[in-house]
């Protein structure tokens, strides 16, 4: 069953991998989102996004997916991520939502 928290500062590095192997997955694929590695999302972003507790992770315990740790220990991995905050790229203001909220309002 997947968990959904909000990731813990020592995940970073998990978090950066799973960023860096979404990228390299969906390149080219019809669900290709178009980001390069160490530009968007950045190391920088998703660090301030971490310590601000705005990342949120679905983990999925490793025995569902078949990955065991170099010590053997099975541990969660990582099966999803996304920054959840109040900001938008540019352009999304632009957007005719289908509500009217504020920026702080959305999430």
């Amino acid at each position: 069953m997947l968990e959904v928290r909000v990731a813990r500062p020592d995940e970073f590095d998990a978090v950066l991998a799973f960023y860096t192997t979404m990228i390299d997955e969906m390149q080219g694929t019809d669900f290709d989102v178009q980001w390069q590695h160490g530009v968007h999302p950045s190391p920088a972003f998703l660090r301030e996004s971490l310590e601000a507790a705005q990342l949120i992770v679905g983990l999925l315990p490793a025995e569902e997916v078949e990955v065991v740790s170099e010590g053997g220990e099975s541990e969660p991995i990582i099966a999803s991520a996304m920054v959840v905050n109040h900001e938008g790229a540019p352009g999304y203001n632009a957007v005719p939502w289908a509500v009217d909220a504020a920026p702080e309002q959305v999430g």
